[in-house]
């Protein structure tokens, strides 16, 4: 493919598209922290127990990465904006059908196609981002992903409200015709010519894969249906580049510990702690906040080169490991709120920052998939992680385990991470980039095992629409 990178517009048009980000976020990622809310009306109106309705719940974890893998693939091939906008409607269409439910199996039927939505309307809502920055995308990805802490602060209290004044079925309309506006703020996507050129890339990079593995009869064609498969979704990512696959499986462990560590956090502060429940529900603000602080305060750390990504995923990762562990020693008000703001301060770094992270581990074509593949890791530790804090509170009658076991969870994946940062630090030479600081894209001879090709000044030879043309990969300046 010909052609220089564009450059980003680092502004203008692009804080349009960003604030459209940040609300984007606060309104779906808002909206599944709030539907414990929600549980507790369905208790009541199908009269079942919490582990019946807790089903939904699961339903909106497992989904939602899913589709969160398909949306990388599809922003890959189509753009962000057509994905954001399907996602947003599906979720608010769902949303609102559900207040029409009159047993439990409707709420899971249309729970499933809720978070099918959100998976397809959040991922190109924090993708796009690198499209219109670049200078400034530190700064800008903390914007986007501080709409997540901010939307922990303001949609429970929201939801709240609307269930007391209009019901249950009443709030999930009107939720519903809240989730739409995401419609209208996806419509600012337009593309640009920098994406544009990233989804060239990303064609031509699959389309070059698919000619190396394809050919043969039976198995072979077998292996290449696999191989094509998972190079549409970006999971050949994981083993193309190991350290990114490193990078997933540390943010999975990340998220067993994360997701269940909110849902049972006002729920240790009444059981364990002793806390009224209306004091205790304002903790989840606490971390909200605190999340909302760290998403931001991260991006300014990355732009003024005071610690790089890794290194904040890292410190913060530990970080939020010690206020887990403090959590079941923490048992006045005053002591949950420290470990609430503490723990959504780090946590929120930590999560936001990943990825931040991506980008240095793979090809900026490949980004958009990238982030499709560690949604759905985290989304596999959630699930596994909720599932385990539960039991673990059932087989010992408190959350003490539960907390243990969370920041356990949290200082693995940062060791993980540190480990892997240490060993390619001094034992590895750091992957080739180009002029921009970007990692290269894998070429023929990288996989020949020719790694001088990579570091000459020599022109590599692409396969474009079938026809064979040349261009230069990297060029040496001349120093004056």
């Amino acid at each position: 493919m010909k052609g220089a990178e564009p450059d980003a517009i680092d502004g203008g048009y692009g804080w349009l598209v960003l604030g459209a980000c940040f609300i984007n976020q606060i309104i779906l990622l808002g909206y599944v922290k709030a539907a414990g809310i929600l549980f507790v009306e369905w208790q009541d109106f199908f009269k079942v127990g919490s582990k019946e309705v807790g089903w939904a719940g699961i339903i909106l974890a497992f989904f939602g990465p899913c589709a969160g893998l398909v949306a990388g693939a599809l922003t890959s091939r189509f753009g962000s904006r057509p994905v954001a906008v399907f996602g947003g409607f599906l979720t608010a269409a769902s949303v609102a059908a559900q207040s029409f439910s009159v047993q439990l199996w409707h709420i899971y039927l249309l729970s499933v196609f809720a978070s099918i939505g959100l998976g397809l309307a959040f991922q190109p809502s924090i993708t796009v981002v690198s499209f219109f920055f670049k200078k400034r995308i530190g700064i800008a990805n903390g914007v986007a992903y501080a709409g997540v802490g901010a939307g922990i602060v303001v949609m429970p209290p929201l939801l709240q409200f609307l269930c007391t004044r209009f019901g249950w079925q009443g709030a999930l309309q009107i939720l519903g015709a809240i989730i739409l506006t995401t419609v209208l703020l996806s419509l600012s996507f337009r593309p640009t010519d920098r994406e544009e050129y990233f989804i060239l890339k990303s064609s031509e990079e699959r389309r070059h894969e698919g000619d190396d593995k394809g050919g043969g009869g039976g198995g072979g064609r077998g292996m290449s249906c696999f191989g094509s498969f998972c190079n549409h979704l970006g999971i050949d990512l994981l083993w193309r580049y190991p350290r990114f696959g490193t990078l997933a499986l540390s943010y999975a462990i990340g998220g067993f510990g994360y997701y269940s560590s909110v849902v049972f956090f006002s729920s240790r502060a009444v059981y364990d702690a002793g806390i009224p429940k209306r004091e205790a529900s304002f903790l989840i603000s606490a971390i909200g906040v605190g999340s909302t602080i760290g998403r931001v305060g991260h991006g300014f750390l990355i732009q003024g080169r005071i610690l790089s990504a890794t290194q904040i995923y890292v410190i913060s990762g530990y970080a939020a490991a010690v206020a887990s562990l403090l959590n079941p020693v923490s048992n006045t008000l005053l002591t949950l709120f420290a470990c609430a703001g503490g723990f959504g301060l780090f946590s929120g770094a930590y999560l936001a920052v990943c990825l931040m992270v991506a980008r240095e581990y793979v090809p900026a074509a490949s980004i958009s998939r990238s982030f499709g593949v560690i949604i759905l890791s985290s989304g596999v530790g959630i699930i596994f992680g909720t599932f385990t804090m539960g039991f673990l509170k059932d087989l010992t009658g408190t959350y003490t385990m539960s907390f243990i076991t969370a920041g356990i969870a949290f200082a693995l994946s940062a060791t993980l991470t540190m480990g892997d940062m240490i060993f390619h630090s001094y034992f590895k030479k750091k992957p080739p980039r180009d002029q921009d600081g970007d990692v290269k894209e894998e070429t023929k001879e990288d996989k020949e095992g020719n790694e001088g090709a990579l570091f000459l000044n020599e022109a590599d030879v692409g396969e474009v629409q079938g026809e064979q043309k040349k261009f230069i990969v990297q060029q040496s300046e001349s120093s004056v």
